[in-house]
């Protein structure tokens, strides 16, 4: 794994964010910070926190390793659709990233068990 630099994570969060047609604002809201932080996340001039990083990877629907992987490929696009004329609100924010929470959990699950898992009988 090579770290990224806080310009290429603040990019692909950026980026992240735009595809999920969100702005500033939402992002913000939902994380119970300001515009400016976010700004000046996305243009590297401050790191992301881990706990942030991990509310915004679900957000977005990214592996939060995409963001400060600078070698980890992106993943597809995995944002949400509303068929709604209204911008979706904080709460809604926080629903979507706790349903994909469950869903990357449930992947990883799934890959371990694949693997198989001990069964606890080794001793």
């Amino acid at each position: 794994m090579k770290l990224a630099s806080n310009e290429l994570v603040g990019r692909r969060l950026k980026e992240s964010r735009k595809e999920c047609d969100l702005i500033q604002e939402q992002v913000a809201d939902f994380l119970g910070v300001t515009r400016e932080y976010i700004s000046m996340i996305e243009t590297g001039k401050r790191s992301i926190s881990g706990d942030y990083l991990l509310q915004v990877a679900n957000l977005y629907g990214k592996n939060a390793r995409y963001f400060i992987d600078e070698t980890m490929p992106s993943g597809g696009n995995g944002c949400f659709a509303f068929r709604s004329e209204k911008r979706p609100t904080v709460e809604d924010l926080k629903v979507i990233a706790s349903i994909r929470e469950i869903g990357q959990n449930y992947a990883l699950f799934k890959r371990l068990i694949e693997r198989g898992l001990p069964d606890g009988n080794d001793g």
